[in-house]
């Protein structure tokens, strides 16, 4: 199994796709979990968004269902000989921790902390990001307004404690019309222990507007670069985003195909305006979700956001979903970006001079390689990690002085050789 460090971010976070995957979808045995998660990397996913239920986990106070972590266990193992990470969702409390919560909302706060800090005790080796809780602004999660921050604190704290290196992500629902409201206020309270938003939307399912409006993210995207904003700096997610299928004729397959063709190329879009005026590039978006949960009295919304049917059979826009999903997972594109020696000075007196690489790219640079008087080949290239600024060493002599840089970003990309020139004067 891979561990990460705090500068070891899985490439294919940067712009990757995932999918919501429930425990119950996976499979008890090894065949048919390796169908499901086959199945999720047919499509092109790199990860798995996963609730690590705190009722299934701690059905008791203090008491740990053991066989049930070790089934959690050997599920990551598993989806990481397929090539997938997972994603933890922290909560889905029991019943006991909900009356906790009126009867002492002190001991509660105390044992969500103790829940979370076990999970990431028993998983942070294999886990690098935890979702805490599930969209708190939602008008059915019990917990009050006011507590929403004390819950991000006591999560993010517990799972800080095991494991200093995971990134936390805090997700909102964009229908509820005071969304922004609430998210100032969690960042303004608990901005400290969070360093990932995730907007749940769900253009032409939940919110009610085109398959292609994307304006809540927009909006989201304008606030983490406002130097003002509650939320300046935060990274961005997309925790959830489909389409039902539940009105075989007002809101079946053939819409939800046609949702994808549409819904999805304008969310790249958007996503690329971002990276390319952000340093902080966006994180990662996951589908919901990977199959339907299956016919339910009342033709129930939430259960038919599948690609795939509950008896598995595929739904019309599974290769459209597979088409968009391959389009958002790999970078094809060579990074650009300029190079300054000194500030852009004309002449220097010294063979020492700083070197000041700007990058244009929607996944970011990982990698650098400098020299002098010739471009770097890609095979003879000495790459060492991108910084921004760094000093470097003229050849020898007075004169005109070219310095090339070559740029590779996260999926192997190589930029074409970039070059500034100073006049060394001796």
């Amino acid at each position: 199994m891979t561990a990460f460090s705090a500068n070891e971010i899985p490439a294919y976070f940067c712009g990757g796709f995932g999918v919501n995957l429930h425990p119950d979808d996976i499979g008890l045995d090894e065949q048919s979990a390796s169908v499901t998660l086959e199945r999720a990397r047919e499509l092109g996913f790199r990860f798995l968004r996963t609730d690590f239920p705190w009722s299934e986990l701690e059905p008791a106070p203090g008491k740990w269902d053991e066989k049930r972590f070790e089934w959690f266990k050997w599920y990551v193992e598993f989806a990481a000989k397929h090539g997938l990470q997972v994603q933890v969702v922290v909560g889905s409390p029991p019943e006991w921790a909900r009356n906790l919560y009126f009867e002492n909302p002190a001991s509660f706060f105390w044992e969500f902390y103790e829940y979370s800090r076990e999970i990431a005790k028993r998983f942070g080796r294999y886990v690098y990001f935890y979702q805490v809780w599930n969209e708190a602004d939602s008008p059915r999660d019990f917990v009050l307004p006011w507590d929403d921050w004390k819950l991000f604190r006591a999560g993010s704290a517990g799972i800080r404690s095991q494991d200093s290196s995971s990134e936390i992500i805090v997700n909102f629902i964009s229908s509820i019309p005071w969304w922004e409201l609430k998210l100032n206020y969690w960042m303004l309270a608990a901005g400290r222990s969070i360093d990932i938003i995730g907007i749940d939307h769900y253009p032409g399912t939940w919110y009610f507007g085109n398959y292609d409006d994307w304006s809540p993210l927009e909006r989201l995207c304008a606030k983490t670069q406002t130097q003002a904003d509650p939320c300046f700096g935060k990274r961005i997610a997309i925790q959830e985003t489909g389409f039902s299928t539940f009105l075989p004729i007002f809101h079946g397959e053939n819409d939800q195909k046609r949702w994808i063709e549409r819904s999805l190329p304008s969310l790249k879009n958007v996503i690329n305006r971002y990276n390319l005026t952000s340093p902080r590039k966006f994180v990662s978006v996951c589908f919901y979700e990977l199959y339907d949960a299956g016919f339910k009295p009342g033709f129930w919304v939430e259960d038919y956001f599948g690609i795939v049917k509950k008896n598995g059979v595929e739904k019309s826009g599974y290769q459209s979903l597979k088409n968009c999903v391959h389009s958002f997972g790999k970078d094809t594109d060579p990074p650009g970006g300029s190079v300054v020696l000194n500030g852009g000075a004309a002449e220097t007196r010294s063979r020492r001079v700083r070197v000041t690489i700007s990058v244009e790219d929607f996944s970011g640079v990982s990698e650098m390689c400098l020299a002098n008087e010739k471009p770097p080949g890609e095979e003879q290239a000495i790459w060492q990690p991108y910084r921004q600024n760094v000093r470097w060493k003229l050849r020898r002599g007075a004169g005109k002085k070219t310095v090339y840089v070559r740029l590779k970003d996260p999926w192997g990309n190589v930029s074409q050789p970039l070059s500034a020139t100073i006049y060394l004067v001796r």
